[in-house]
């Protein structure tokens, strides 16, 4: 757990060292963090609300109450957002996410975000050697993720999109 601890601490001090820039909220973009610590693969992401929801208030009507619970329940189900090479016999735990908007609990400001950490257990750590992120599939409105990886490979940033939505763990 220290190691897993001071690799999350890395990634969130990389987008400070690469500009302030990097923190903005990006409609069409997220940001997702990647830490490799053992047999524990942990990711966490930050996104303005909008790409998952299409809007930033308090859900007002019935469909857009409908569309938070949707938002809500996908989140809860990491295997339908990030895929691990089956190799590897990868379990998610019950995430944790941080979206008081999908509560319709009130928030503050014009720009909303939504974040969410997911953390999966491998079994055969040593066979993980890459990680598919569906989200682009999932809310289409999302266009590109900026990643940041820490592992024992070392650490590293790239660019997702659609396109190109695979990062070699190895």
């Amino acid at each position: 757990m220290p190691r897993l601890f001071a690799l999350m601490m890395m990634l969130s001090v990389m987008p400070a060292v690469a500009g302030p820039a990097q923190d903005a909220h990006v409609h069409g973009q997220a940001s997702l963090n990647v830490a490799l610590d053992g047999a524990e693969l942990t990711i966490e992401m930050d996104t303005p609300a909008d790409n998952l929801l299409g809007f930033e208030h308090l859900p007002r009507s019935a469909a857009e109450k409908s569309q938070a619970g949707n938002v809500l329940t996908l989140l809860s189900q990491p295997k339908k957002l990030f895929r691990l090479n089956p190799e590897a016999q990868c379990l998610p735990d019950m995430p944790a996410i941080d979206a008081p908007l999908l509560l319709g609990r009130p928030v503050s400001g014009e720009h909303n975000d939504i974040s969410a950490t997911f953390v999966f257990r491998c079994a055969k750590p040593a066979a993980l050697s890459r990680l598919d992120v569906l989200l682009f599939e999932v809310f289409p409105r999302l266009t590109q993720a900026r990643l940041q990886f820490a592992g024992p490979t070392g650490q590293r940033g790239q660019t997702l999109s659609k396109a190109k939505r695979s990062l070699s763990l190895k």
